[in-house]
């Protein structure tokens, strides 16, 4: 369970800012989360915020382990995730954990709200990662519609390197082409004996496909 901390704990160049948003909202509470523990779960229904402040987290598929991100924050940078949850009214896709200690605050939509109207470096970050979001899904649909027209056409399927996942340094990952594209980030390194049975858990379609082309595991 994360702890609660003071805010003279906390280093950061938003500080003005969230002392002001504080003092709005006392409820607020900075609080630490240690290393190993769940800002939040997939499929959790809550539209809470986190805005981490220092420490490292991961983005996380937790049936498959698959690593979809990994951030650092410190003074001079910090990060929101779980936005999509009240932002785009969605059910969480993904879970968050602490790989090191983590200083985050937890805002509910009334808080947002406060940030929106009141604090502009607070709102850059939040706009400019829902923009980003929105963008790698417009192109993931973009792609998508492309290879349902040429599947229209009933000409031959288009072999195409398939596009790098987000790993984490440390990570294994299986590598392909000249260039090295890297997919799937695993926190477990891959069995080559299961791997040569055939056994493909935790391995998106994607690399399924990079694997019959030769792809080989290496770490990162």
């Amino acid at each position: 369970m994360p702890v609660p901390i003071t805010l003279g704990e906390i280093r950061s160049q938003a500080l003005g800012e969230i002392q002001a948003l504080t003092a709005i909202h006392p409820e607020i509470t900075p609080l630490l989360y240690r290393e190993g523990e769940w800002l939040f779960q997939e499929s959790d229904t809550s539209n809470k915020i986190f805005i981490v402040l220092r420490g490292t987290y991961a983005v996380e598929k937790e049936r498959t382990g698959l690593v979809l991100d990994e951030a650092t924050c410190d003074v001079g940078t910090f990060a929101i995730v779980g936005e999509m949850a009240y932002l785009g009214g969605q059910q969480r896709t993904a879970s968050v954990r602490a790989r090191t200690e983590c200083h985050v605050l937890v805002l509910v939509p009334e808080h947002l709200e406060t940030v929106m109207e009141r604090f502009p470096m607070l709102t850059r970050v939040i706009c400019r990662q829902f923009a980003l979001r929105l963008k790698a899904a417009n192109e993931a649909l973009q792609e998508l519609r492309a290879d349902l027209v040429h599947l229209g056409g009933g000409g031959p399927p288009v072999v195409r390197e398939a596009k790098a996942h987000l790993v984490a340094p440390g990570s294994w990952n299986l590598k392909v082409g000249r260039k090295g594209t890297t997919l799937c980030g695993l926190r477990i390194p891959p069995s080559d004996s299961l791997l040569a049975q055939g056994d493909r858990t935790g391995i998106c379609p994607a690399c399924e496909e990079a694997l019959a082309r030769g792809g080989h595991w290496a770490k990162i």
